[in-house]
């Protein structure tokens, strides 16, 4: 089978869809399969990607990138000169969407050259300058409108999502829910009987991650207990106002340490005690699979994904910093109550192995591949 993984951005660029298209591409190459990766060379230096490519299997190729302020959008000047060199029609074009970008463009030619294609939605993409988030409604309306006429298949990685995204114009026969998967051998659960002293959240500094409901919270916990510590580990356009909330509030023991490659965030999983998420909106959750991967307690806005990846596992609190710091406290004096929750979820991420994964994105291509 002749695989084709379009996306914007591709390791060594850090970010939660790269590692999840990695997974794919390193999974159908081992199989035998043709795997083709084009991708953009946002933030990859010759060096790096030189020395990943050797690595890799599938072909990869950092096609030359156009890109506005802020990479949005992104443009390929030579995507489809590659894609009319490499596609026939028992090939599949997996199109990886959380950004603006040609690729988007993909499902109304394949009706044209007879490939199948997916599109793959990560992310419901915005921006927090309100004109350009404007722009970016403007072109979704109008390019994933038509692209989801003419793409084979939908994928989004929770059933709640296909709510966000039906304001498209989705056909649900064409929708599949393939929850994203984590590796579960690397599973590294703690002593949860130590005093929980370490707060941890891991994630884009953006608007809808509303870390200032995190130091909030914070605040609250720190009136009871002086000597907790918050790291945050992640970059994004919300830094600076991350930074001086914490110097205009005197907040004491933040500790951020800004983006770190993934395999030296174990470190920092292994050394904390409580995961916090207090996200307005995701479509998945992916740091939630790798805290219930190393025995962290979740506290997690009560939102649909997370209410989808954590079921009955981990702890759903109100959008207010009140409630998170009362979930916060409770989990930190009592032990037998973080017992349980971490229980839980050694049974949750069980649902979540990277193996059914790979499996159920493999039926879907043979499913597409039955129609040719």
């Amino acid at each position: 089978m002749k695989i084709i993984h379009l996306i914007p951005f591709y390791p060594p660029h850090i970010g939660g869809m790269e590692k999840i298209t990695k997974n794919y591409c390193d999974y159908q190459s081992n199989l035998g399969h043709e795997v083709i990766v084009l991708t953009s060379k946002i933030d990859t230096n010759n060096e790096s990607t030189k020395k990943y490519i050797t690595e890799c299997n599938p072909k990869i190729h950092y096609l030359k990138t156009i890109t506005g302020k802020g990479t949005f959008p992104i443009f390929f000047p030579s995507l489809f000169f590659n894609l009319l060199k490499y596609v026939d029609k028992n090939t599949i074009v997996h199109i990886h969407c959380a950004t603006a970008f040609d690729g988007d463009f993909v499902p109304i030619i394949s009706k044209l050259l007879g490939f199948k294609t997916i599109m793959h939605i990560h992310l419901d993409p915005t921006h927090h300058v309100p004109i350009k988030s404007l722009l970016i409604n403007i072109y979704k309306q109008i390019t994933w409108r038509t692209s989801f006429l003419f793409t084979d298949r939908i994928v989004c990685p929770t059933n709640a999502y296909f709510e966000i995204i039906s304001k498209y114009g989705i056909n649900r026969k064409k929708c599949v829910a393939i929850h994203n998967g984590i590796k579960l051998e690397n599973s590294n659960y703690k002593d949860t009987t130590k005093f929980p002293n370490e707060l941890l959240y891991v994630g884009r500094l953006a608007k809808e991650k509303n870390i200032s409901r995190l130091l909030d919270a914070f605040k609250v916990v720190q009136k009871k207990y002086k000597s907790i510590n918050l790291h945050i580990v992640g970059d994004g356009e919300k830094m600076q106002d991350v930074i001086t909330k914490i110097k205009n509030e005197n907040i004491k023991n933040v500790i951020i340490h800004g983006s770190i490659l993934h395999g030296k965030i174990t470190d920092v999983y292994n050394k904390c005690d409580i995961f916090i998420s207090p996200s307005d909106s995701e479509s998945f959750g992916n740091t939630l699979l790798e805290a219930m991967n190393f025995g962290l307690p979740i506290v997690a806005t009560d939102i649909p994904a997370y209410r989808e990846v954590l079921g009955t596992a981990g702890i759903l609190a109100k959008p207010t910093p009140e409630d998170f710091a009362k979930n916060i406290i409770h989990l930190i004096e009592n032990e037998t109550y973080r017992l349980e929750i971490v229980s839980q979820e050694r049974e949750r991420i069980k649902e979540f192995d990277i193996d059914n994964t790979n499996l159920k994105i493999m039926n879907l291509y043979r499913s597409l591949q039955q129609n040719i």
